[in-house]
């Protein structure tokens, strides 16, 4: 799947220290477009509203690890990988900046969640 002119951000909270990592299309990125190029689902074993963490890769060359499939109310969605600030509130580490970009990543992450292709929490590190 390709994307273009989507920005991800990242932030270490903890620290005070901001980083922005943007993929963007044009000259200035090489290939011009940005890909899921692997997702790598791990089921949570037990009860309760986790029901996976995913891994997934952009490019070969940048991933983002700790993405949650929760069971809702109304079925599963993905939630971004999180940090409890000193406030007690939680902060995404790392997201999509754009609404659009968050459905098809939320689509494929799901489409391979219910495929089956998925490891046994526990049997592989991500």
């Amino acid at each position: 799947m390709i994307f273009q002119d989507y920005n991800l951000r990242t932030s270490s909270l903890g620290k005070g220290l901001n980083v922005i990592l943007s993929f963007i299309t044009g000259p200035q990125r090489r290939g011009g477009v940005m890909q899921i190029t692997d997702i790598r689902v791990r089921k949570v074993t037990g009860g309760g509203k986790p029901k996976a963490y995913v891994t997934v890769t952009f490019d070969d060359c940048f991933v983002v690890h700790n993405i949650k499939i929760i069971e809702g109310k109304t079925g599963v969605f993905i939630a971004m990988p999180s940090r409890k600030t000193r406030a007690g509130e939680y902060k995404d580490v790392a997201h999509p900046i754009h609404p659009e970009f968050r459905m098809e990543l939320q689509k494929r992450i799901l489409e391979k969640y219910e495929s089956g292709d998925v490891t046994e929490d526990g049997s592989e590190d991500m």
